[in-house]
């Protein structure tokens, strides 16, 4: 009889073990799918962050090369301006020489 409880006590902590172990076990592949599903989002969230960050920059870019090239052109037409006005000044100064001379 007992050799009997010995028996059935250690059946019984040998099921109460497996049943602790199993359910730890899910617990733990839980928590770990959960942390990694958290960490995903983070990595996924910073990566949005950065590919904003790129395509604004990319905007800013184009806007910073959209006044250059207007600055370029406002140059040249002032380079223009000085040259007719250079010609006109010695123009005046031929003439006035002429005048003068």
């Amino acid at each position: 009889m007992q050799i009997w409880v010995g028996l059935v006590c250690t059946v019984v902590g040998i099921i109460i073990s497996s049943a602790t172990f199993y359910i730890n076990q899910k617990t733990r592949v839980k928590n770990d799918i959960t942390s990694n599903a958290e960490r995903n989002i983070r990595l996924e969230v910073k990566i949005d962050n950065i590919y904003n960050n790129l395509n604004q920059i990319m905007v800013e870019q184009k806007e910073m090369s959209n006044v250059l090239n207007k600055l370029n052109e406002k140059v040249a037409l002032l380079e223009q301006f000085m040259n007719e006005l250079e010609k006109r000044i010695n123009r005046l100064e031929s003439a006035s020489d002429m005048k003068n001379g």
